[in-house]
């Protein structure tokens, strides 16, 4: 069902988590990477989200389950937007 939303609506699918995040313990950040698992090619937008408590701390969790390399990833976050 979520796959089917994904493809409707990536944005809602995004918000939707994110705010469910605040509420889940961080214990429940394995089963938003299980969601996210599940839907083909979306880590790069959830990883592009707004909400960057939730942005960084999926980004660790990825990262510990290997579908993230945070050196490489925080590199790129962190170089200076061309003017």
């Amino acid at each position: 069902m979520i796959t089917e939303l994904w493809k409707v609506n990536q944005n809602l699918v995004i918000k939707s988590i994110s705010s469910f995040s605040k509420d889940w313990q961080k214990l429940n950040f394995h089963l938003i990477i299980d969601i996210i698992q599940n839907i083909p090619d979306s880590l790069v937008h959830f990883l592009n989200s707004e909400d960057f408590e939730f942005v960084f701390t999926l980004a660790i969790f990825a990262s510990n389950k290997d579908l993230l390399n945070m050196e490489t990833w925080l590199k790129e976050k962190l170089k200076p937007s061309p003017n």
